[in-house]
């Protein structure tokens, strides 16, 4: 087939700039449309992200705050622990330290004052005796007691009969009161 073309060379090639430029214009046109829509939907998808963020962070920070609290509890409660353990790591069960002292102290004899030094491991008791006799016989059962190491009981306490204020002095064996009933450990911290 054979086409005539009458148009003259200068028109055509008017034309076929001109569709050059249709085209050009139109494939530019398509893609201004889809970056358009690209952009539209990546600021859509922009919005979204940033509000599920804040809402994350939001509810984040409200349970942090709350953990946060009960972090605080938990961390003064172990603080308590270590302090309540620390103490008792130390502990001296006193009560059965002078319940063995009452003991071994006669009828005829009043105590006045105990004072009891722990880290030495010393003691000191001052108090009133009725006799000599009542005196000797609590100097005896003292001396003879396993937790007491040595007494020193000086001469002036014996030189009255009757109405006697002594006092003495002694050296206590640590094992026999340092270890003494401790009170069941306290819970590992949390």
């Amino acid at each position: 087939m054979i086409h005539l073309n009458l148009i003259p060379d200068f028109h055509r090639e008017r034309l076929k700039r001109e569709r050059t430029f249709l085209m050009v214009h139109g494939i530019i046109g398509i893609m201004l449309i889809v970056v358009s829509i690209s952009t539209i939907l990546l600021i859509s998808a922009q919005q979204v992200l940033i509000r599920y963020f804040n809402q994350v962070r939001k509810d984040t920070t409200l349970v942090n705050i709350k953990n946060k609290g009960a972090s605080s509890d938990i961390e003064i409660i172990n603080q308590k622990l270590e302090i309540a353990e620390q103490a008792q790591q130390t502990f001296t069960k006193w009560s059965a330290l002078l319940t063995d002292f009452t003991d071994m102290i006669p009828e005829g004899i009043v105590l006045d004052f105990m004072y009891i030094n722990e880290q030495s491991g010393t003691f000191r008791i001052s108090g009133f005796a009725q006799t000599r006799d009542s005196l000797i016989a609590a100097k005896e059962r003292i001396e003879s007691n396993p937790i007491v190491t040595s007494l020193d009981a000086p001469l002036s306490n014996f030189l009255k009969r009757e109405d006697i204020e002594f006092r003495f002095t002694g050296t206590l064996n640590a094992s026999a009161y340092q270890n003494a009933s401790h009170p069941a450990a306290l819970p590992e911290t949390l």
